[in-house]
Protein backbone atom coordinates (compact mmCIF):
# COMPACT_ATOMS: atom_id res chain seq x y z
CA UNK A 1 0.00 0.00 0.00
CA UNK A 2 1.32 3.41 -1.11
CA UNK A 3 0.27 6.95 -1.10
CA UNK A 4 -1.16 7.81 -4.34
CA UNK A 5 -1.73 10.97 -6.22
CA UNK A 6 -5.32 11.64 -7.64
CA UNK A 7 -5.11 14.24 -10.65
CA UNK A 8 -8.62 16.20 -11.09
CA UNK A 9 -9.14 17.95 -14.23
CA UNK A 10 -11.91 20.18 -15.79
CA UNK A 11 -11.38 21.67 -19.29
CA UNK A 12 -7.87 23.79 -19.04
CA UNK A 13 -8.36 23.57 -14.94
CA UNK A 14 -6.59 20.62 -12.98
CA UNK A 15 -5.78 20.13 -9.33
CA UNK A 16 -4.02 17.16 -7.57
CA UNK A 17 -4.50 15.65 -4.13
CA UNK A 18 -2.36 12.81 -2.16
CA UNK A 19 -4.23 10.31 -0.59
CA UNK A 20 -2.60 7.87 1.70
CA UNK A 21 -3.82 4.01 1.61
CA UNK A 22 -6.66 2.97 3.09
CA UNK A 23 -8.48 6.64 3.90
CA UNK A 24 -11.61 8.48 2.87
CA UNK A 25 -10.88 12.24 1.12
CA UNK A 26 -14.20 13.95 0.17
CA UNK A 27 -14.30 16.87 -1.92
CA UNK A 28 -17.07 18.97 -1.33
CA UNK A 29 -17.78 21.22 -4.34
CA UNK A 30 -15.31 19.87 -6.85
CA UNK A 31 -16.17 22.91 -9.56
CA UNK A 32 -15.25 25.64 -6.84
CA UNK A 33 -12.30 23.36 -5.66
CA UNK A 34 -10.88 23.29 -9.03
CA UNK A 35 -11.33 27.27 -9.24
CA UNK A 36 -14.34 26.49 -12.32
CA UNK A 37 -17.32 28.81 -13.40
CA UNK A 38 -20.50 27.57 -12.29
CA UNK A 39 -22.45 25.23 -15.23
CA UNK A 40 -22.30 22.31 -16.46
CA UNK A 41 -19.06 20.72 -17.04
CA UNK A 42 -16.98 17.39 -17.24
CA UNK A 43 -14.41 16.13 -15.09
CA UNK A 44 -12.00 13.75 -15.56
CA UNK A 45 -10.15 11.72 -12.57
CA UNK A 46 -6.96 9.09 -12.53
CA UNK A 47 -4.58 8.70 -10.26
CA UNK A 48 -1.15 7.28 -9.49
CA UNK A 49 -2.42 4.04 -8.13
CA UNK A 50 -5.74 1.70 -7.63
CA UNK A 51 -8.47 3.62 -5.97
CA UNK A 52 -12.56 3.69 -6.21
CA UNK A 53 -14.28 7.65 -6.55
CA UNK A 54 -17.95 7.96 -6.65
CA UNK A 55 -19.52 11.90 -7.33
CA UNK A 56 -22.69 13.30 -7.14
CA UNK A 57 -24.40 16.53 -8.20
CA UNK A 58 -27.73 18.28 -7.24
CA UNK A 59 -30.39 18.69 -9.75
CA UNK A 60 -30.70 21.95 -10.64
CA UNK A 61 -34.02 21.78 -11.16
CA UNK A 62 -35.76 19.38 -8.48
CA UNK A 63 -33.38 19.88 -6.06
CA UNK A 64 -32.99 15.86 -6.12
CA UNK A 65 -29.53 14.18 -5.53
CA UNK A 66 -27.96 11.68 -7.50
CA UNK A 67 -24.92 9.47 -8.40
CA UNK A 68 -22.82 10.68 -11.15
CA UNK A 69 -21.19 7.58 -12.97
CA UNK A 70 -18.04 7.70 -15.15
CA UNK A 71 -17.66 6.33 -18.33
CA UNK A 72 -15.02 6.08 -21.09
CA UNK A 73 -15.70 7.91 -24.68
CA UNK A 74 -17.56 5.35 -26.97
CA UNK A 75 -15.22 5.81 -29.81
CA UNK A 76 -17.50 4.86 -33.02
CA UNK A 77 -19.94 3.02 -31.16
CA UNK A 78 -23.42 3.82 -31.18
CA UNK A 79 -25.28 4.22 -28.07
CA UNK A 80 -29.03 4.30 -27.56
CA UNK A 81 -31.27 6.76 -25.24
CA UNK A 82 -34.77 5.19 -24.56
CA UNK A 83 -37.36 7.88 -23.78
CA UNK A 84 -36.82 11.11 -24.57
CA UNK A 85 -39.25 13.55 -24.73
CA UNK A 86 -41.37 16.93 -25.72
CA UNK A 87 -45.29 15.99 -24.85
CA UNK A 88 -47.60 17.21 -22.45
CA UNK A 89 -48.71 14.30 -20.55
CA UNK A 90 -51.10 13.19 -17.85
CA UNK A 91 -52.05 14.85 -14.59
CA UNK A 92 -50.39 18.32 -15.73
CA UNK A 93 -47.18 17.10 -16.75
CA UNK A 94 -44.75 18.32 -19.48
CA UNK A 95 -41.92 16.51 -20.41
CA UNK A 96 -38.74 17.81 -22.18
CA UNK A 97 -35.35 15.91 -22.41
CA UNK A 98 -31.97 17.44 -22.57
CA UNK A 99 -28.64 16.29 -23.31
CA UNK A 100 -24.94 16.88 -22.51
CA UNK A 101 -22.06 16.37 -24.30
CA UNK A 102 -18.41 16.68 -23.55
CA UNK A 103 -15.42 15.95 -25.73
CA UNK A 104 -12.71 14.66 -23.60
CA UNK A 105 -9.78 14.45 -26.99
CA UNK A 106 -7.74 16.80 -27.79
CA UNK A 107 -8.88 17.33 -31.04
CA UNK A 108 -12.44 18.86 -32.68
CA UNK A 109 -14.50 15.88 -32.84
CA UNK A 110 -18.17 15.20 -34.26
CA UNK A 111 -21.28 13.40 -32.46
CA UNK A 112 -24.15 12.83 -34.60
CA UNK A 113 -27.95 13.33 -33.14
CA UNK A 114 -30.74 10.64 -34.70
CA UNK A 115 -34.74 10.85 -33.03
CA UNK A 116 -36.18 7.92 -33.56
CA UNK A 117 -40.08 8.28 -32.93
CA UNK A 118 -41.64 5.86 -30.54
CA UNK A 119 -43.02 2.93 -32.81
CA UNK A 120 -40.83 3.98 -35.58
CA UNK A 121 -37.78 2.39 -36.43
CA UNK A 122 -36.56 5.16 -39.44
CA UNK A 123 -35.25 8.45 -38.34
CA UNK A 124 -36.99 11.40 -38.03
CA UNK A 125 -34.53 14.05 -37.50
CA UNK A 126 -30.70 14.16 -37.19
CA UNK A 127 -27.75 16.59 -36.42
CA UNK A 128 -24.64 16.88 -36.28
CA UNK A 129 -22.48 18.59 -33.59
CA UNK A 130 -18.86 19.84 -33.86
CA UNK A 131 -17.02 20.21 -30.32
CA UNK A 132 -14.26 21.50 -29.68
CA UNK A 133 -11.22 19.42 -27.71
CA UNK A 134 -12.26 19.32 -24.10
CA UNK A 135 -15.70 21.13 -25.05
CA UNK A 136 -18.93 20.35 -22.97
CA UNK A 137 -22.28 21.43 -24.77
CA UNK A 138 -25.65 21.13 -22.85
CA UNK A 139 -28.60 21.28 -25.37
CA UNK A 140 -31.15 22.33 -22.91
CA UNK A 141 -34.28 21.19 -25.39
CA UNK A 142 -33.23 18.36 -27.86
CA UNK A 143 -36.43 18.49 -29.67
CA UNK A 144 -35.59 22.04 -30.65
CA UNK A 145 -32.21 21.21 -31.31
CA UNK A 146 -33.46 18.92 -33.69
CA UNK A 147 -35.94 21.01 -35.43
CA UNK A 148 -39.24 18.60 -34.23
CA UNK A 149 -42.08 20.29 -32.32
CA UNK A 150 -42.98 17.78 -29.89
CA UNK A 151 -42.75 14.13 -29.76
CA UNK A 152 -41.67 10.84 -27.63
CA UNK A 153 -39.04 8.28 -28.71
CA UNK A 154 -35.42 7.40 -28.82
CA UNK A 155 -32.25 9.41 -29.01
CA UNK A 156 -29.26 8.10 -30.88
CA UNK A 157 -25.53 9.14 -30.41
CA UNK A 158 -22.71 8.21 -32.44
CA UNK A 159 -19.37 9.76 -31.70
CA UNK A 160 -16.49 9.58 -29.55
CA UNK A 161 -18.11 11.36 -27.00
CA UNK A 162 -19.48 11.29 -23.28
CA UNK A 163 -23.40 11.66 -23.31
CA UNK A 164 -25.95 12.37 -21.02
CA UNK A 165 -29.58 12.06 -21.84
CA UNK A 166 -32.17 13.19 -19.52
CA UNK A 167 -36.26 13.12 -19.49
CA UNK A 168 -38.01 15.55 -16.70
CA UNK A 169 -41.32 16.83 -16.06
CA UNK A 170 -41.24 20.87 -16.33
CA UNK A 171 -45.14 20.91 -15.45
CA UNK A 172 -47.50 21.29 -11.79
CA UNK A 173 -46.38 18.29 -9.39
Amino acid sequence: NATITVTMRAGGLEKTRTVDPGTYVQIDNLGTFLGAPVGFGAVRLWATGRWVGVMSTVDPFTGDPTTVRGLPPAAGRERLYAGVAKVTGTNQTVWRSEATFHNPGDAPTQVKLELIPRGAGNVAASTTLTLAAGETRRLADLYQTLAVASGAGALRVSGPVLAWVRTFNQGSP
